[in-house]
């Protein structure tokens, strides 16, 4: 603050010198504040809940954008297995389709639960910032 009316060139008048001892005296409450220190604390715990909650919805979303990828490859699998169907030429692929199609079946339920885990514990995260926000 001191810097600041020294730029302005405001120094010396009785309004910087109101401002500059405004700002120490609250400077000095908050160090001397008894719940100074629990505020710090809940503030860091915030930040860290927010970088915690932010990690968890990118995992979340990588977990969407994966689904939607296997589904993707399911439907192209299923459309490919059905041209072949249709023309005849592949009767004897039908059991390596299927089990293509399984294994992206399978890769899709663990991030579907994967997407559970991370969407439930995130609002897990969203009740307990909101708390420490109230605070």
């Amino acid at each position: 603050v001191k810097a600041a009316v020294e730029v302005v060139g405001a120094s010396g008048t009785e309004e910087a010198e109101a401002l500059i001892a405004r700002n120490a005296a609250f400077e000095a409450f908050r160090r001397s504040y008894r719940k100074n220190q629990v505020i710090e604390d809940n503030k860091t715990t915030l930040k860290q809940k927010y970088d915690e909650a932010k990690a968890l919805g990118e995992q979340v979303n990588r977990s969407r954008s994966a689904i939607n990828n296997l589904k993707s490859q399911i439907e192209e699998l299923r459309r490919s297995r059905a041209i072949s169907e249709l023309s005849e030429e592949g009767g004897g692929e039908q059991g390596a389709g299927s089990s293509q199609e399984e294994a992206l079946k399978a890769r899709m339920e663990e991030e579907k639960r994967a997407y559970k885990d991370g969407f439930s514990k995130l609002k897990g995260h969203k009740s307990e910032i909101e708390h420490l926000q109230h605070l």
